[in-house]
Parts: C-alpha cells; sequence; structure tokens
C-alpha cells in the first residue's frame, strides 16, 4: 500500500534495504530528543525486530499500521503510524523525520494523510499522540491538524532516568 502525500512525499511499507538508511537517521541526538520509546543507539537488530513487529502487525489488521516516509525516488525520510488501535475507535500516533528534511512541511502533510487514512479505514472517532513537553515543533504539527490539547501528563515520561511531562493532544470525529 502506497498513500499520496503530496509534493512528492508518500508513506509505503517498511523494506529490509530500509536499514541502513533508517539506522543512520537514527543516530542523531536531536531526533531522539523527542522520542520516548526509540533505542538509543538505535542498531541493525532494532530495525529488524522492527521490521517483524510491522509485519505481523499489518496481517493481524488486514492492512498496514506503521509506514516508512519517502520523497519520490523511494529514499527512507522517517516513519509515522499507529498503536494502542481500536478498531471502530481510537488510536495513538506517532512519528519522526530524519533531521536533513526537518521544516520543510513534510511531518504536517505526512500527519494528515495518516490520520485521514487510519480515520477512513479503521472508522475512527478519535485519534490522540502525546509529546514531549517543550516539543513545540510536533505540537505545532498537531495543532495544524485540528488535534487539540487535552491534558498535561505530569511526569509521564522516564527518559535518561529524568522524568519529563508530556502534552496530550486529541483529534475527534
Amino acid at each position: 500500500m502506497v498513500i499520496d502525500v503530496g509534493n512528492g512525499i508518500v508513506l509505503s511499507a517498511f523494506r529490509a534495504d530500509d536499514t541502513e538508511v533508517c539506522t543512520g537517521l537514527l543516530q542523531e541526538a536531536e531526533i531522539h530528543r523527542g522520542l520516548s520509546l526509540m533505542p538509543n543507539p538505535y542498531r541493525q537488530e532494532d530495525f529488524e525486530r522492527w521490521l517483524a513487529f510491522v509485519t505481523a502487525e499489518a496481517e493481524r489488521f488486514g492492512r498496514p499500521l506503521q509506514f516508512a516516509i519517502r520523497d519520490q525516488s523511494g529514499t527512507f525520510l522517517g516513519g509515522c503510524g499507529a498503536s494502542q488501535m481500536v478498531v471502530g475507535h481510537k488510536c495513538e500516533i506517532g512519528y519522526w523525520l530524519g533531521k536533513p528534511t526537518w521544516g520543510r512541511g513534510i511531518m504536517t502533510a505526512v500527519v494528515e494523510s495518516l490520520c485521514n487514512y487510519l480515520q477512513r479505514d479503521f472508522q475512527l472517532v478519535r485519534i490522540a499522540a502525546t509529546v514531549f513537553e517543550g516539543n513545540l515543533a510536533s505540537m505545532r504539527v498537531l495543532e495544524k491538524n485540528g488535534f487539540a490539547r487535552e491534558a498535561c501528563l505530569r511526569k509521564y515520561y522516564l527518559k535518561k532516568e529524568r522524568y519529563i511531562d508530556g502534552q496530550l493532544f486529541a483529534k475527534v470525529w
């Protein structure tokens, strides 16, 4: 399955040949500042486990929940997807983009396309996202896509032996 985001960006399946580029992009410390579950450092074995997980998940749901973000030439740029899926009700989304493509409006368009797909194909009435306190760029992406901030989740994350507040955003239909 391929979802056309526009402006030469698509969402498609993760592939084994994404390993090197994905692993390379995830070595950037600035990317990890906004990610809660991604191992750091990110290794080839981590990608291989991820690929096995997303393949099994797509089989379980009959369609993918996780996508690679690519440019028109097929170059891997980042990833996005859904977790905690309850078909006919809700899910939570997450996303990341390699630093070389930051600031181009790509993620705003990706989140819009991802939400449209999830809402339509899984009949969702709620999509949530949690963001680290201070991740203003991610909060802005959500706001541009019609998400509203619902709560401050105090000490929600534990990262590098430090508690970090989270911000809960949601979009409802």
